[in-house]
């Protein structure tokens, strides 16, 4: 009579056990990649979901100041009548306020020449103050008016200039070269930023500043046609002008009136 066998042997175990660990390590290894992909969604979301919340607070901030667009008003120009108008043409403004406005308060306010050089050249600050009108870009401009004799022409630039020699009385320590400019071509701002009255909250840009600049100046060199810069070598002019301060070694004056001694106001 033969043994009784209660079990398997280990031997005859181990093909079904084997398959059965095999089945649940695929098992397992499903569920990992199940995790992973559903993390990956997870994580593809929240950076999608990131994305759209960022275009949308992009979205919503200007990149840029807008003033609102008005109509401007008949007047007699320069006050705030003339803010925000998206038509606006300088040369139309410069026409406006240039023998109404810009040259009386240049040639009526402007301080003698030699009393603002002498205040610069003890205390600039306090010149400054006391004579200037400060732009919007921080610079310093002051309206002038003087009497001098042109020592130097120069008219074969089209930024034409006549070289000024103060009387010895004026006092000054040392005479900066004054360059008065006699067109076709202005350069600065002197003019539009000396008067006072005109400044960049009243356009809509800086475009729109900038041209108003241009056109004042055009209309100051056209003023000058008449003048016969290349024969004033050696004659005495009076000029009402302004300029824009840097420095005391030269002083570049945009005119808005320029008269040769015998020649009448």
């Amino acid at each position: 009579m033969g043994a009784l066998r209660l079990s398997p042997s280990l031997e005859e175990m181990a093909p079904d056990n084997r398959e059965i660990r095999i089945d649940d390590m695929f098992k397992q290894s499903e569920k990992i990649r199940s995790k992973a992909a559903t993390g990956v969604r997870w994580h593809q979301g929240v950076v999608l979901l990131t994305m759209l919340l960022l275009v949308q607070v992009v979205a919503a901030c200007s990149l840029y100041t807008t003033r609102p667009i008005q109509p401007v008003a008949a007047s007699g120009g320069g006050g705030q009548s003339d803010q925000f108008d998206q038509n606006f043409d300088p040369n139309s403004y410069a026409d406006k306020n240039w023998s109404s406005k810009v040259v009386p308060t240049i040639v009526d306010k402007s301080v003698d020449i030699g009393t603002v050089l002498k205040a610069l050249e003890q205390d600039s600050n306090a010149a400054q103050k006391q004579y200037a009108v400060q732009s919007s870009d921080g610079l310093y401009n002051f309206m002038v008016k003087g009497t001098g004799k042109v020592i130097a022409t120069n008219t074969s630039s089209r930024n034409g200039t006549l070289s000024i020699e103060l009387p010895a009385s004026e006092g000054l320590k040392k005479q900066p070269t004054i360059l008065v400019q006699v067109g076709p071509v202005m350069l600065g701002t002197a003019i539009r930023d000396s008067v006072g009255f005109i400044n960049y909250n009243q356009f809509t840009n800086q475009v729109q500043y900038a041209q108003v600049a241009d056109a004042l100046n055009a209309h100051a060199a056209a003023d000058l046609k008449s003048l016969d810069a290349a024969k004033l070598q050696g004659k005495t002019i009076t000029f009402y002008g302004a300029f824009t301060y840097a420095t005391l070694e030269q002083i570049m004056i945009a005119p808005v009136k320029v008269v040769p001694e015998g020649a009448g106001a």
